[in-house]
């Protein structure tokens, strides 16, 4: 009779055991797929950002999913285990959405009958690319008409575009329009000299 008490008291000691190690492993493999979830879809709405036409939506794609292997290698889920879902990527909104499902492999729960080997978590994660509202004012004033190259000097009646600093803003400006998308976005510049 003690011995029969005794075998049910571990097995439940066992199961209580198993329970706590596999459910601390299943909570730290959620945290890290909801964090390489969120990665990656910051990471797509990133790239959507910077484009404003569907042409790269599988690049998008494979950068989202690249990014998610990577931060969840970096917590030892090994890829194989990775189940990712199809990324939403609707362009007109800017809306980015992701579901990532990790298999865990689970240490003492497996070896009680009816369990499998692997526990599984997912997580969603959503972005949403917000339309920029940018105002810049542009010095047009006499002083940009020096040479890059000279800090201080005195103002030109006609102003040499080629190596001045008005050349150099205006080099400056496109590049960083280049960013942002005309359909979306809110672009506002506005001359200024003194």
């Amino acid at each position: 009779m003690f011995v029969i008490i005794l075998a049910g008291i571990l097995i439940s000691m066992l199961t209580l055991l198993g329970l706590a190690v596999d459910s601390g492993t299943l909570y730290n493999a959620q945290l890290a797929t909801q964090s390489a979830a969120d990665a990656a879809v910051s990471s797509g709405a990133a790239l959507l950002a910077q484009q404003s036409s569907s042409a790269n939506i599988a690049a998008i794609y494979s950068a989202m999913r690249s990014m998610a292997e990577t931060n969840l290698a970096v917590k030892e889920i090994p890829s194989n285990l990775i189940v990712t879902n199809q990324p939403r990527i609707l362009v007109a909104s800017g809306d980015v959405s992701m579901q990532l499902t990790t298999n865990v492999r689970l240490r003492i729960m497996n070896l009680i009958p009816g369990i499998g080997p692997l526990g599984t978590v997912s997580a969603t994660a959503r972005a949403r690319v917000k339309p920029a509202v940018v105002s810049l004012l542009l010095d047009t004033s006499f002083s940009m008409c020096c040479p890059v190259s000279i800090g201080v000097c005195s103002p030109q009646p006609n102003c040499p575009l080629a190596g001045s600093k008005l050349e150099a803003l205006q080099s400056a400006v496109i590049s960083f329009l280049d960013h942002f998308d005309p359909a979306r976005d809110s672009i506002n510049l506005g001359p200024y000299s003194l």
